[in-house]
């Protein structure tokens, strides 16, 4: 993914803060688990089905391979994956690119799809 410190470290001029909380600057570990945006949505999901998945990038990728002995556990499991990647990622291009959000006060909702 095309996040701002891969865009910096091949010389392109970007701002190298995250446009989500604007508190760090963005890398692929801060977009999507440091966060204080990404959090959220983690929490979002996550929270219902009473799970606390591993905070770093790598280690989200080892639980995913096998993160309950449930067939559909493991499969709502991917898809809260896939599902919190691609809200943030949308969210964040939509800030660079049209300067708008989305979301209004970090309150998560089902709007966004």
């Amino acid at each position: 993914m095309l996040t701002r410190d891969r865009l910096i470290g091949w010389g392109l001029s970007v701002p190298s803060n995250c446009v989500l909380c604007a508190g760090h600057d963005e890398n692929r570990q801060h977009l999507f688990f440091d966060c204080s945006f990404s959090n959220q949505i983690w929490m979002f999901f996550t929270s219902r089905m009473q799970l606390t998945p591993p905070q770093g990038f790598d280690e989200v990728l080892r639980w995913l391979k096998d993160p309950s002995r449930d067939k559909n556990v493991i499969l709502i499991i991917r898809l809260i994956h896939q599902a919190v990647l691609y809200l943030v990622w949308k969210e964040r291009n939509k800030r660079i690119h049209t300067a708008e959000s989305s979301l209004q006060s970090k309150k998560i909702s089902f709007s966004l799809f």
